[in-house]
């Protein structure tokens, strides 16, 4: 089937003289005969949202400030958008030969105003320096909205203090309209990108994300692989989450999933039914258990991990070799085994004083592990 692609180029009235809105994009595709969706993204901030007329929606616009004709056309021509249909099947690419970000601003004037240096300030603090304090699912959400939150203040205070001044502004706003079954049977390869489902439940989902943002309210029956970057998930039931190289992965719950992971830092909200982790020098950060997550198993090796005492009863037990423990201000440690052989390092019993909620497995070597009681709660 012949590509269907097409650029418009209209300018519509926006906030001043000197600033200007371009479609780069923009199309309507039947999806009635569709079954699948597989999309191919690079350097590209992508918001996906659900179509409710059983049509895809590709709608892309820019917004410039203080760009000459020249400028905007250099800006617009690196952007490709191709797609096509085959087997019912849309295969949509997207690319940019150089990154666009949601907001990009080129200083011609320094901008010297104390709202937004204070609350940059408070944005790198939030973001680089790391609170111990144990979190409850609800509070993992929040922490990872209000973020989101203050980078949208920042930003219009930057362009309040930008309209006066010769600085240039490019904004994006790309968005990707898809019915519920293609949000339901995507296939997604992306690098270099902000992808964005934020308000969306999703299921099916076969996802890789190379230095890129991902944000997901809920995952079902999925696949997630990130490399690189930053991930959060609200809610993941029954899927495989994988991170290399990752940044940072913030899960609210998670419940009858793998995950596999190597050099990322994991925060964990609510750990819910049989969970299986494989590490690989990760950091993690297990706050609290559903009262029924019945068996949670961790393999690691080089692992990092900071285990916060469950409100419930549970069993616990820890095999391997050369670990360091750090309990209150007490450090034990396992030696190293010259054969390789793991034993038993480290077992909690349940205590039948309140209701128990399951058991957790440890197979940890060359680990510290930070348990219980010296974590504030």
């Amino acid at each position: 089937m012949k590509p269907l692609l097409f650029k418009i180029s209209m300018f519509f009235v926006c906030f001043s003289l000197n600033s200007q809105i371009k479609t780069v994009f923009y199309e309507s595709i039947n999806a009635s005969q569709l079954n699948t969706l597989e999309l191919a993204i690079k350097n590209i901030p992508l918001d996906v949202k659900k179509s409710y007329d059983d049509k895809v929606r590709i709608d892309f616009k820019l917004e410039f400030k203080n760009f000459s004709e020249r400028e905007i056309d250099s800006v617009i021509n690196q952007i490709e958008l191709n797609n096509r249909i085959e087997n019912k099947k849309l295969i949509l690419k997207i690319n940019s030969k150089e990154e666009i970000s949601k907001r990009s601003v080129y200083i011609h004037e320094r901008i010297t105003n104390k709202e937004m240096q204070k609350l940059m300030n408070k944005i790198l603090k939030s973001y680089t320096q790391y609170n111990s304090k144990k979190k409850t699912k609800k509070e993992i959400i929040e922490k990872h909205n209000k973020f989101r939150q203050e980078l949208t203040d920042y930003a219009s205070l930057e362009e309040k203090e930008l309209r006066n001044k010769k600085n240039k502004l490019m904004k994006s706003f790309f968005t990707l309209y898809l019915p519920e079954k293609l949000l339901n049977n995507l296939n997604v390869k992306a690098k270099r990108c902000r992808f964005d489902f934020s308000d969306l439940e999703l299921k099916n989902l076969d996802l890789f994300v190379d230095d890129s943002y991902l944000n997901i309210l809920k995952l079902s029956n999925s696949k997630i692989t990130c490399w690189n970057g930053s991930t959060f998930l609200g809610e993941v039931e029954s899927s495989v989450i994988i991170g290399r190289s990752t940044t940072s992965i913030m899960i609210g719950e998670i419940a009858n999933s793998n995950l596999i992971t190597e050099y990322t830092k994991v925060e964990i909200g609510e750990i819910g039914k049989y969970n299986d982790i494989k590490d690989f020098n990760s950091k993690f950060y297990f706050y609290n258990y559903n009262d029924k997550f019945e068996k949670f198993d961790f393999k690691g090796e080089y692992s990092t991990i900071y285990f916060y005492e469950s409100d419930l009863d549970y069993d616990m037990s820890c095999y391997g070799y050369d670990t360091t423990y750090f309990i209150d201000k007490d450090t034990i440690v396992s030696q190293p085994s010259k054969t390789g052989k793991k034993s038993k390092m480290m077992e909690r019993k349940r205590k039948n004083n309140k209701p128990y909620s399951g058991e957790v497995n440890f197979d940890i070597v060359h680990t510290k592990f930070y348990y219980p009681k010296m974590l504030k709660k």
